[in-house]
């Protein structure tokens, strides 16, 4: 039987995970498990969601996030997809990489947000690799302490569960590690005044990024989910919303202007519409991996061009508008 589309709460906060093919330590030799973490960094930033921790272990990863409009499924499928491509072809291996898709369990509580937090990064600590996560390079707790020079998490989204200031904010993330874990060592339940680094820095109000259009004022998806379209129903929206026919879209021509608007089409429809290139292929009459070639080419813009970047979300937040308020 086909597996059920998993329910997808647009910028909803997210604890993910995944486990390597019967617990195999597929990620403890170095190289792979810096892959992953390049990959993840390179996927997650692309599609905007932002992060409160993540850990890559030996056999497993975890990741806290809030979900931009870019579903999960896309995310964390690239990553596996791409992973999986990358140690059969480098490290010469066989057979499945992952024990399953991505598992995704939705976050409801601040609380719990910042016990998830500090589970995350005390997982090399609870298995005895490390007794202090600082010295633990795949994780997101150095980020946290400021002692990261790239980063992957939102550090101030993250400060700001804990406090106004960054001092008491970091104070207060050891104090929720050494609740944590029993019995904490004494760099879990040190002052962070008392840490030889700390004197170097110099306090300063924590700065949280402003909440996104698609998230309310304590934090949680105001916006309904976007409606299941067929890749008719999808094209013939999008193309109302950007006020041409689906004909001219649709039809082979070379011109810089319905090259564009294929592009912005069928780019949005498969990154947040959950559309298939192979339904597309059949909406514009071409093959699949043509579409599928139009939709890396939309992301690619998206990412380095700030116009177009604009020009992808007003199509998208049009269509939003579209089945939010179909009368209005």
């Amino acid at each position: 039987m086909p597996r059920q589309p998993r329910v997808f709460v647009e910028g909803g906060l997210y604890h993910v995970y995944n486990r390597a093919s019967h617990g195999d330590d597929v990620f403890a030799e170095p190289t792979a498990g810096l892959k992953l973490a390049v990959l993840l960094e390179r996927e997650i930033r692309a599609d905007g969601h932002l992060v409160y921790a993540w850990c890559v272990m030996s056999n497993h990863y975890h990741v806290v996030l809030r979900s931009s409009p870019v579903p999960l499924s896309r995310t964390f499928g690239q990553v596996q997809s791409a992973f999986g491509r990358w140690r059969n072809w480098s490290l010469q291996a066989r057979g499945p990489t992952w024990q399953s898709r991505y598992q995704a369990k939705l976050v409801e509580d601040e609380a719990y947000l910042r016990q998830l937090i500090a589970y995350v990064h005390l997982n090399p600590v609870e298995a005895g690799v490390v007794a202090d996560p600082a010295d633990y390079e795949l994780s997101g707790h150095r980020e946290v302490l400021g002692r990261a020079t790239k980063t992957l998490i939102g550090r101030d989204l993250v400060l700001a569960l804990y406090g106004s200031t960054e001092r008491d904010a970091i104070r207060a993330y050891l104090g929720s590690l050494s609740a944590l874990k029993a019995g904490g060592e004494r760099w879990l339940g040190q002052r962070p005044g008392l840490l030889p680094w700390w004197g170097r820095q110099v306090d300063r109000p924590v700065e949280p990024p402003p909440l996104v259009a698609w998230v309310d004022g304590a934090g949680r998806p105001n916006r309904p989910a976007r409606p299941r379209l067929t890749a008719e129903e999808y094209v013939a929206a999008a193309c109302a919303s950007l006020g041409v026919e689906v004909a001219e879209v649709t039809r082979r021509s070379r011109r810089s202007d319905v090259t564009n608007q294929r592009f912005l089409v069928v780019g949005l429809g498969i990154e947040r519409w959950a559309q298939r290139a192979g339904d597309l292929a059949g909406v514009f009459n071409r093959r699949a991996d043509f579409v599928s070639w139009w939709a890396r080419r939309a992301r690619e813009r998206r990412l380095g061009d700030a116009v177009w970047a604009a020009r992808y979300e007003a199509l998208d937040e049009s269509l939003r508008r579209r089945y939010e308020d179909p009368g209005g």
